[in-house]
């Protein structure tokens, strides 16, 4: 029992760090700084997850959810990254100045 205890450590913090980028979503600095908390945690416990194997049906679905949570977060980043870019465009174009 003492086994699944650092796993369940590893994906609280995980799903916590997580949760804490996706409440800023719409504040770009708090965002960028949930973000880079989230890759600094990630880069110093990816040895730890990588090792995880054959876990139980209730660790294989937090995974799971923890997964669609950061494709979420990656597709949320890549569109206002074009809206960004996009708007700029925009008022490019409507203040005469041509890129």
């Amino acid at each position: 029992m003492s086994a699944i205890n650092p796993v369940n450590d590893l994906l609280d913090a995980a799903e916590q760090k997580l949760g804490s980028a996706l409440l800023c979503l719409n504040n770009a600095p708090k965002f960028s700084a949930a973000s880079q908390e989230f890759e600094q945690w990630f880069s110093h416990h990816q040895p730890d997850l990588l090792a995880l194997t054959s876990p139980d049906p209730e660790v294989k679905e937090r995974l799971a959810a923890i997964l669609k949570k950061l494709s979420l977060l990656e597709q949320t980043a890549q569109r206002n990254m074009t809206i960004v870019g996009d708007l700029n465009t925009y008022m490019n174009d409507k203040l005469g100045r041509r890129m």
